[in-house]
């Protein structure tokens, strides 16, 4: 059986590194992106299981990774991460989730609900 795939693509390295090792430690496979750009066109090459997106980031943003996640594959499963408590974090989580993010998720969080998330997005869906 193969392993699930999960992408993650975030700017701040320190979070990049705790997300990846929480979900490596639970059997997936990971691979990481710095930003949007980069993200994009690691998920055109190994077309991942689902996607950890922040929001923020230089370049091609969150936001715009999410519209260009949705017009490659409708189905796709994404997790939108947002950091602070800041009112412009809960707008941008609202922006990804009406845009078409699977499931949003607050900074700080721990591993136990970055992989709750995560299992969460991979479940079956209902017809």
């Amino acid at each position: 059986m193969d392993m699930t795939h999960i992408l993650i693509i975030e700017d701040d390295q320190a979070m990049r590194d705790v997300m990846a090792r929480a979900l490596r430690q639970l059997g997936y496979e990971v691979d990481v992106a710095k930003d949007g750009a980069e993200g994009l066109a690691l998920w055109d090459a190994t077309r991942p299981d689902a996607v950890v997106t922040d929001v923020h980031m230089p370049n091609v943003d969150g936001i715009e990774t999410i519209l260009a996640l949705r017009s490659r594959d409708p189905d796709v499963r994404i997790v939108a991460v947002s950091g602070g408590d800041s009112r412009a974090s809960f707008l941008a989580l609202d922006s990804a989730s009406d845009l078409g993010a699977t499931i949003v998720l607050s900074k700080p969080f721990g591993p136990d609900a970055l992989a709750s998330a995560v299992r969460s997005v991979l479940a079956p869906r209902e017809p």
